[in-house]
């Protein structure tokens, strides 16, 4: 059984916490319902970078638990691109060091293949003088 007074405080919780605009968020600009609107232009007003940033009520403990349960997919997702993002930059540092080794082998080859010209050259510049 749980403590009608604590019951109470998860339902009366509320709290403006920002969010990243994204293109979907133009209904945010509306008043919620459950807010007056004092604290609807007091959370406008403090936004930290309103260009960017829209106020999100949170509503009781439940509200909360929504965020929480975003925030950790939002994570996932996140955690997901980085090791997409990983795993390029792997195939893209192999892909440098097999042409660093490449080249190296062309370097090699080209500095042989001079050096053999050269006493060719010089071998038909006896023969010819």
């Amino acid at each position: 059984l749980q403590d009608p007074y604590i019951l109470q405080q998860k339902k009366d919780f509320k709290h403006i916490v920002y969010k990243m605009k994204d293109e979907d968020d133009g209904r945010f600009f509306d008043k919620p319902p459950h807010l007056d609107q004092s604290e609807w232009q007091r959370a406008l007003q403090e936004s930290p970078d309103d260009a960017s940033l829209i106020p999100t009520p949170l509503i009781g403990f439940e509200g909360l638990m929504r965020r929480s349960e975003q925030q950790d997919f939002e994570i996932g997702e996140f955690k997901k691109m980085v090791g997409v993002l990983m795993g390029g930059l792997q195939a893209t540092d192999k892909a440098r060091l097999d042409d660093a080794r490449t080249l190296k082998r062309i370097r090699d080859r080209h500095r042989n293949l001079s050096h053999r010209l050269l006493t060719v050259m010089e071998k038909v510049d006896r023969v010819l003088s």
